[in-house]
């Protein structure tokens, strides 16, 4: 290679080298940029498709998920509906079972006021029976008394005699079988009524002997015996069930 002698020549040389050394370096810079432009798209193509690969993954991986959760609430939602028609069924059931039992219990509570209802009114006609009874009861002793305050008047005025004799005056008949618990007198005489079959002398100076000092009541009924009272009256059970008037008179 030639040096150029004159400093012109140089110059030119100097600027023609250094264009050179400029369109080297401009290649090398072109040729390195292109390189690592390729490398980077390549890089990039990669990463991308490794993206891609990830973000499907990704995808299949969450659409699998959503499908299992999918067929598990539709399993759950499922067997929701069925416990809820079970339960809905069990209660409608129950229900019909407690409408049942309120009307049986309705019907039952009917009757015992039904029942409840005659039997009050029997009781009420028993009572009502027995209070008639009672008052009739009430009557006859009423008689009984009068009659026997009418006797005693009777006795008391009758000359005092020394022996007397048993004789029949009159009768004060019950029957216990009268439902208005009336009384029924009768006034037959001595051989109507009593029949007497034989006769008894008592003295004044004795103690008549009979089983009893007082007249019987409602509430002692008579035995089947004679009783004799202090003013000289003899009460005797007659038929069972009636009361049969005695006096003593004196005797001829």
């Amino acid at each position: 290679m030639e040096y150029p002698n004159t400093p012109e020549k140089q110059d030119l040389v100097s600027k023609s080298f250094l264009i050179m050394m400029l369109e080297d370096f401009k290649k090398d810079m072109n040729n390195s940029l292109r390189e690592q432009v390729e490398a980077y798209r390549e890089e990039s193509q990669k990463c991308l498709k490794e993206s891609q690969k990830s973000l499907k993954e990704f995808q299949e991986n969450i659409n699998k998920q959503v499908e299992a959760h999918r067929e598990e609430t539709q399993k759950s939602l499922k067997e929701f509906q069925e416990n809820t028609i079970k339960q809905w069924k069990e209660l409608k059931m129950e229900i019909e079972a407690i409408k049942k039992e309120h009307m049986e219990t309705t019907l039952d509570i009917e009757n015992q006021k039904k029942r409840q209802g005659a039997v009050d009114t029997s009781f009420t006609n028993r009572i009502q029976e027995m209070e008639e009874r009672i008052s009739g009861a009430e009557d006859s002793i009423e008689i009984i008394d009068s009659t026997v305050k009418d006797n005693v008047k009777r006795k008391k005025a009758l000359p005092e005699p020394d022996q007397y004799r048993c004789g029949c005056l009159a009768t004060y008949r019950t029957e216990c079988g009268d439902p208005n618990g009336g009384v029924r007198r009768r006034t037959e005489g001595a051989e109507g009524v009593c029949k007497p079959t034989g006769r008894t002398t008592i003295s004044t100076n004795q103690t008549p002997q009979f089983p009893g000092t007082n007249p019987p009541t409602k509430e002692e009924p008579m035995a089947p015996a004679t009783y004799v009272a202090e003013d000289g009256l003899i009460w005797h059970q007659w038929e069972g069930r009636s009361l049969v008037l005695w006096r003593l008179d004196a005797s001829v």
